[in-house]
């Protein structure tokens, strides 16, 4: 059931609609929050706005809060060759 959520919401924010669906104050659309830990040991460079630390950070904080209770959770999978291609050049 979660892959077809993702697979929605996926195909929603390719289609431009997402931002127009989950707007108005009546809106009862969940967040998503997709997390692997994993993700959090990699180094971007000094001048990268995603520091390992601040995303543990968010993470513990999302934990610590149980704010991941109100939204659809996902861990993501590591993606392959052909799925890397698909927004980064060859040399990337």
């Amino acid at each position: 059931a979660g892959g077809a959520a993702a697979s929605r919401a996926l195909a929603l924010f390719r289609a431009g609609g997402a931002a127009a669906s989950m707007a108005g104050p009546t809106s009862r659309a969940r967040v998503a929050y997709i997390h692997d830990p994993e993700v959090s040991q990699f180094y971007y460079g000094p001048g990268h706005p995603m520091k390992p630390q601040r995303m543990q950070v968010a993470h513990q904080l999302i934990l610590g809060y149980e704010l991941h209770r109100k939204m659809s959770c996902y861990t993501p999978h590591k993606a392959n060759d052909q799925e890397m291609r698909k927004f980064h050049t060859e040399e990337y």
